[in-house]
């Protein structure tokens, strides 16, 4: 009895521990992305550096939100993909009110980029998970 109380514990404190290692790998995959679309940004738009510290704001709060969809919609994976959408148009609105005229006009070409390749990866996930 005493082996079953200890076996299952421990199968409890890696369940645990494999959950968190999975979470985290979600956000440093988040914070990775963060910063290579900030220095995209940063060096097509030729940023202030107000606007790279308003816009690392906004990229920070999305992912924050991002996580929070995952973890609201877990298992239901339609949810989940419109709550990134939605979050990530809200994003591309904010990072445009903080931008030139000049800089959006290149900010939808970068924006397009960025949507094309998210669609494509959402295919290739989606053909991976048949």
């Amino acid at each position: 009895m005493k082996n079953l109380n200890i076996l299952g514990l421990l199968a409890i404190c890696l369940i645990l521990f494999a959950g968190n290692n999975y979470a985290q790998g979600w956000q440093q995959r988040g914070q990775r992305m963060q910063a290579a679309r900030m220095d995209t940004l940063k060096s097509r738009l030729n940023l202030s550096d107000k606007q790279v510290s308003q816009i690392q704001d906004i990229f920070t709060k999305s992912r924050e939100a991002m996580m929070k969809s995952r973890e609201d919609n877990m298992g239901d994976r339609e949810a989940m993909m419109k709550a990134f959408k939605e979050n990530n148009e809200k994003t591309y609105a904010a990072i445009e009110k903080v931008l030139t005229p000049k800089q959006n006009k290149i900010f939808q070409q970068i924006k397009a980029e960025w949507i094309k390749r998210t669609e494509e990866r959402m295919k290739n996930f989606g053909q991976r998970n048949n």
